[in-house]
């Protein structure tokens, strides 16, 4: 189940797997479309009972999945970082990382990157184009934490990344990897390097094997490391 925001090449691959892809139209109080979503979900439960929905938004086990892998394999990669940017999302993988570096690199800044009108950081709804980061409500997962620094991207921002990695580097990135990159090339520079999870795979540049490579990036350069899991970025 999607939203009209959602990338055409997505849906067909989903349906080429035999996925029946149901697309939500109507908008909800806040102008997005995650609540209409929810809506359907809830009255497609009710009226099946052998319908299962593992919610993303809610689950714990999301959570405890990013912080004994996701967080643990980019402290692995990378060792030790002043920054690590993550797109907030359904906030799953943030809370992960958020716990795993709170506890193992305490000194770790962990920045929440998020889109222009979301929601997410208490900002007024706006329209949004790009798919992949940015909520019309938020998740049940999330509990801000003092610690916790946010950062929003404008979309033009994410566009001019994306753009970027494509023109330079041949990485054809999604939206929400072009606006977490936006936002760590926006970090201030320090010392130690910096990482950006990158939150879903890119069309064409998934990496199997371990190699780096650096890229000069808009406010920063980035190195990144590629290897089967997860992939993170040093940020100099």
């Amino acid at each position: 189940m999607t939203d009209p925001n959602a990338n055409r090449a997505s849906i067909l691959a989903m349906q080429a797997l035999g996925a029946q892809v149901v697309v939500i139209t109507d908008r909800d109080a806040a102008g997005g479309y995650l609540q209409s979503r929810l809506d359907y979900i809830a009255r497609r439960l009710a009226a099946d009972q052998f319908l299962h929905w593992p919610n993303q938004y809610a689950n714990e086990a999301s959570v405890v999945a990013h912080r004994d892998r996701t967080a643990a394999g980019i402290h692995r990669a990378v060792g030790e970082i002043d920054v690590l940017a993550v797109g907030a999302g359904t906030t799953g993988t943030l809370m992960g990382c958020l716990r795993y570096f709170t506890k193992h690199c305490p000194g770790t800044r962990i920045v929440a990157v998020d889109a222009v009108g979301s929601v997410f950081f208490g900002g007024p709804p706006a329209p949004r184009a790009i798919p992949g980061l940015g909520v019309s409500r938020v998740p049940e997962l999330f509990c801000d934490d003092p610690n916790l620094e946010k950062a929003i991207v404008a979309e033009d921002d994410t566009v001019a990344m994306c753009r970027h990695l494509a023109r330079e580097y041949g990485l054809l990135a999604g939206g929400s990897t072009g606006t977490v990159l936006a936002g760590v090339a926006a970090s201030p520079r320090s010392s130690r390097p910096a990482a950006g999870q990158w939150p879903s795979p890119p069309t064409s540049a998934i990496a199997t094997s371990r190699r780096s490579t650096t890229m000069r990036g808009p406010g920063a350069d980035i190195q990144i490391l590629s290897c089967p899991e997860p992939t993170a970025f040093n940020c100099r």
